[in-house]
């Protein structure tokens, strides 16, 4: 898997990474979308650094009762998914709170980075639809 290549290099934040994520089993598709993400936003996507970490956070509503975030996950290009249970949630300049982590990307070049959430309703987990942005990496 060329992200675990890529971080290879980097023992600390291979230690890191490793401990943060994990591979998601497939769950169901939300019945009824208890939670849709809207919009992945990554700030400077077009002049991100390489092994420079980089803030990812996505948009989301609850359109009926609450649920409860388990993991933001990711994936660059068809790479993935990377999941992270370690996220907080962060104010946006919009007046929403969003869903953030920090990601970073070993190699350069220009990634579709895909996102999607795995959450609790109702003592069930799901996976949440998908959005995604491209970014590059220099």
């Amino acid at each position: 898997m060329r992200i675990v290549k890529v971080l290879a290099g980097c023992a600390l934040a291979v230690g890191l990474i490793v401990g943060l994520t994990a591979n998601v089993p497939t769950f169901a598709a939300a019945q009824g979308g208890q939670l849709i993400i809207s919009k992945l936003l990554v700030a400077n996507r077009s002049h991100l650094k390489a092994n420079v970490p980089y803030e990812a956070s996505m948009n989301i509503r609850t359109p009926g009762p609450p649920v409860s975030l388990q993991k933001l996950c990711f994936f660059w290009n068809t790479e993935g998914p990377i999941c992270f249970s370690n996220f907080a949630m962060k104010n946006g300049a919009d007046g929403g709170v969003h869903p953030t982590v920090q990601l970073h990307t070993g190699t350069p070049g220009t990634y579709k980075l895909t996102a999607f959430v795995v959450f609790a309703f109702q003592g069930a987990t799901y996976e949440s639809n998908k959005t995604s942005t491209n970014i590059a990496v220099h």
